[in-house]
């Protein structure tokens, strides 16, 4: 997250009674210190949001003395995020981030993080009914937000704004004409500080709506797309500073100025306002975000005009710079959000001898040569274009949506796209035609592999995947899965054992207390075990239905191949009638 709270240690104290107090990192606690000696004295019980933080001039260390036991203050406004305690008092205070910020995907490298796919918001300050430029609101004496607004202030969404802004500001549920009205919540806040005279802060709850917001504000009032390097005009540009990176967006008159900034990739935009755009512009760098700062080049720069060349002109067009924690070695980190299909894609571009491969490879992935995206089953396989290998791709379900990953080798181009589908069958069908037109996933066999392939129906062969085998674990040797294609079937696989001992254990598990000879598969009389036989060929096969999913699983005359086939809605019939006319 992108805020910067104060850190649960010693600070100056903010009510003036003593040199330092102790904040835990919901309230000011009662321990505080005096020429480098802790003793006791409650914090006013004011319910408003302490006064402006002053830096420390130099550490001090007092005495030890015993921690007075008491229980923790109830929270005021700024109800940061829990920390572990530091007991050490008191030190400098630390306005370092309690997150590095969000990053794609899952990965081993330490140069991968982890995005939460969370949206920038936006701001309404800027845009109002009329075609006038808009003027920053005159808060006045803003109330603090004990006995001053309505009890259920702050909101859990409120809460969530007033958690992640700069310290010393008061705040309350901003009224109508500022709230943004596609936004969950909006705040106003007074400061005790100067500058910013005020702060108005929104909450989008995704990132499409926050950013549309955003980009609207933007045209509306003619601001110019270049960076903001002192707020002295409308103009609008991006940031970074330590390991985040934003948007920023000035607006200023001849008496009064305002400052609206994202960070990383939450979903909350400050509004600052304050009357001279130098001071308030200071402030913004050293007090509200992380620095130090650099205002970036305007999107795109040339670097990534080149790596957006290496997409998809479609795909190209709905890309931004990512804005997050940049991988290391990337020419160019992009965030995309398509129309259709992906709800997010993430890009990164790298040089010609950069390793790709192993970059991909990093990654928790499925295994390699396993599986297959296109018959909706998680694996990681290399694919080709027009007969030519171009590079790997991976598609598994985590959290009940889908990912793809990918990359180019010719390109440096490696991916990830994230879909709202736990079936990865229409993800993969959507990336080899818009990611990267063209893709076909190629299969990959092993010798055990290829063996099960000659058991397998011909009609079917085609439709077939290789899964991983754990060889501490299972009993077979090899396992294919094939998608029929037959409505009501919904996969059959098929199982190699090196021994028809191996054969029999598992069938043996799988029966479990069904007895022996206990019928045919019919409905009406499952579970139940038995001969199957066509022609001079027989076998055992074990018939049940588990959780409302019908389930076939038979030994093959040779003993040392099964094959398990499954279909909704219990239906067993159906079952035996498909095994009938495909062994």
């Amino acid at each position: 997250m992108a805020f910067r709270p104060l850190e649960p240690r010693w600070h100056p104290d903010p009510f003036d009674r003593h040199e330092h107090r102790f904040w835990d990192g919901t309230a000011w606690t009662s321990r505080v210190a005096d020429n480098g000696i802790e003793d006791v004295d409650p914090a006013p019980a004011t319910g408003a949001a302490p006064p402006a933080f002053r830096q420390p001039e130099e550490p001090v260390e007092p005495q030890p003395a015993p921690r007075p036991t008491e229980p923790v203050a109830a929270a005021g406004p700024f109800n940061f995020a829990d920390h572990e305690l530091d007991d050490e008092p008191p030190e400098a205070v630390d306005l370092d981030r309690l997150d590095g910020g969000g990053r794609k995907g899952s990965a081993i490298l330490g140069a991968l993080a982890v995005l939460a796919v969370l949206g920038l918001g936006a701001f309404l300050l800027f845009s109002r009914d009329d075609t006038e430029p808009a003027e920053v609101a005159d808060l006045g004496e803003v109330p603090t937000t004990t006995g001053a607004v309505s009890t259920d202030f702050p909101t859990a969404a409120e809460q969530q704004i007033i958690d992640r802004l700069p310290g010393g500001f008061r705040c309350q549920r901003a009224s109508a004409s500022d709230a943004a009205s596609a936004g969950e919540a909006s705040v106003e806040c007074s400061s005790v500080q100067s500058p910013p005279d005020a702060i108005v802060a929104h909450l989008f709850g995704d990132r499409s709506a926050s950013e549309a917001f955003l980009d609207s504000a933007v045209a509306e009032n003619g601001v110019a797309h270049v960076p903001a390097s002192d707020c002295g005009g409308p103009n609008t540009g991006l940031w970074s500073g330590g390991d985040f990176s934003g948007r920023i967006v000035c607006f200023s008159s001849s008496d009064s100025a305002s400052l609206a900034w994202t960070v990383g990739a939450e979903p909350v935009v400050n509004v600052a306002s304050g009357a001279d755009p130098s001071e308030l512009f200071a402030w913004w760098q050293t007090s509200a975000v992380p620095g130090p700062v650099e205002i970036l080049q305007p999107f795109p720069t040339s670097a990534e005009a080149t790596s957006l060349a290496k997409l998809p002109a479609s795909l190209a067009a709905s890309c931004s710079r990512f804005i997050g924690e940049i991988t290391e070695g990337a020419s160019a980190s992009f965030e995309c959000r398509p129309a259709s299909g992906a709800d997010v894609v993430y890009i990164d571009t790298f040089a010609d001898d950069f390793d790709v491969v192993a970059f991909y490879d990093a990654f928790d992935l499925p295994r390699a040569d396993k599986g297959g995206c296109r018959v909706g089953v998680r694996g990681n396989n290399s694919y080709s274009i027009d007969g030519t290998d171009v590079g790997r791709v991976a598609c598994y379900v985590k959290d009940g949506r889908t990912w793809v990953h990918w990359f180019d080798g010719a390109t440096g181009v490696v991916g990830q796209a994230n879909f709202a589908d736990s079936d990865v069958t229409q993800p993969f069908t959507w990336w080899a035609s818009e990611a990267v037109p063209g893709a076909v996933e190629n299969r990959t066999f092993d010798r055990a592999e290829e063996r099960v392939l000659k058991s397998v129906a011909a009609e079917l062969e085609a439709s077939c995947v290789a899964e991983p085998v754990n060889a501490d674990n299972d009993r077979w040797s090899a396992k294919l899965r094939c998608a029929p294609g037959d409505e009501g079937v919904l996969a059959v696989t098929y199982f190699a054992f090196q021994t028809k001992r191996k054969a029999n254990n598992e069938y043996a598990a799988r029966q479990g207390d069904i007895e022996t000879d206990s019928g045919n598969c019919v409905a009406g009389a499952v579970p139940s075990e038995g001969l199957w036989q066509a022609g001079a060929r027989s076998g055992r096969q074990l018939c049940q239905v588990l959780d409302g999913v019908a389930q076939i699983f038979e030994l093959d005359p040779d003993g040392k191949t099964a094959v398990l086939v499954v279909a909704e809605n219990a239906d067993i019939d159906l079952l035996a009638s498909w095994l009938d006319t495909h062994r």
